[in-house]
């Protein structure tokens, strides 16, 4: 046997055998992302991974929320939660006060867009999607009165709105996996909020920073395939969960307070039921 080879096996065994003597939730959390973290050296292809993403059509699939494949039980309860934790905070927040604008990042097919419309009552929301399929489908599902799209990659977008009272971010910002991406996409974003607006986003927000998913190509030609992690080979990493010691730090640069992180119950093992709320100081 190749040596190299079996040094690979000998630890893949070892790694096998930590993950089933410790609680599942610590070698989740611990050893999964310090295995794939060693091996990872390149970062995926947004566009190409959301343009495949919603291009796909499912019985199991509303068209308005996320996984084509997703149980649509576990993601309405997923929405549920986060819905409600947003509707408590603006409610302590802002009272009855109407929301003027508000920018959507990562909108996907509108499911925040719609929130944002039909619950809060904003009077109106730019959306900004990188996948072509998913603006297109933005587009014809809202009155341009209500709802501007814009179709670029947040972290190079060429314009976007000021006075903004409102950023939701959720299930996106760890899809940004470099991190001095993300401080520029973080700087753009505050400096489109007026003082005291709110920005919301979503992570683990535990004690490390972790990269969670990993993909050994980026043509993405269906969802199935972001289900197959090899035993070997190159990996990409598509997803960074960082730490709420990041995330402080990285929101005071842009003078962005953290008022409230809510912890949910989460049974999709993802890490977006946690929501972060943060207001701009000045």
């Amino acid at each position: 046997m190749d040596r190299s080879l079996k040094k690979h096996t000998m630890l893949k065994k070892a790694f096998s055998e930590l993950c089933r003597l410790l609680p599942h939730h610590i070698a989740k959390t611990y050893l999964l992302p310090l295995r794939y973290r060693l091996r990872s050296v390149h970062a995926y292809q947004a566009k190409d991974f959301f343009d495949s993403y919603y291009s796909l059509t499912d019985s199991c699939s509303d068209g308005h929320t996320v996984s084509p494949d997703a149980q649509p039980l576990l993601v309405r309860y997923h929405y549920n939660q986060v819905e409600n934790s947003i509707i408590e905070f603006m409610a302590a927040y802002r009272g009855n006060q109407a929301l003027d604008q508000v920018l959507d990042v990562g909108a996907g097919t509108g499911h925040w867009t719609s929130f944002y419309l039909n619950t809060l009552l904003a009077k109106h929301v730019t959306a900004i999607e990188i996948s072509t399929v998913a603006a297109q489908r933005l587009q014809a599902r809202f009155q341009p009165s209500q709802v501007t799209v814009i179709n670029q990659d947040i972290a190079s977008a060429a314009t976007l709105p000021g006075g903004v009272d409102l950023i939701n971010a959720v299930g996106v910002m760890f899809h940004i996996v470099d991190d001095a991406v993300l401080e520029r996409v973080v700087g753009r974003l505050a400096a489109t909020l007026r003082t005291g607006g709110v920005f919301i986003v979503s992570g683990y927000f535990g004690w490390i920073n972790q990269n969670t998913q990993f993909h050994s190509h980026d043509a993405f030609s269906s969802w199935a395939d972001t289900r197959s992690i090899p035993d070997r080979g190159p990996l990409l990493v598509d997803k960074r969960v960082r730490s709420i010691f990041f995330w402080r730090r990285l929101l005071q640069r842009h003078n962005l307070r953290i008022q409230q992180v809510r912890r949910h119950h989460n049974p999709l093992h993802g890490p977006e039921n946690n929501i972060l709320f943060a207001v701009r100081s000045r």
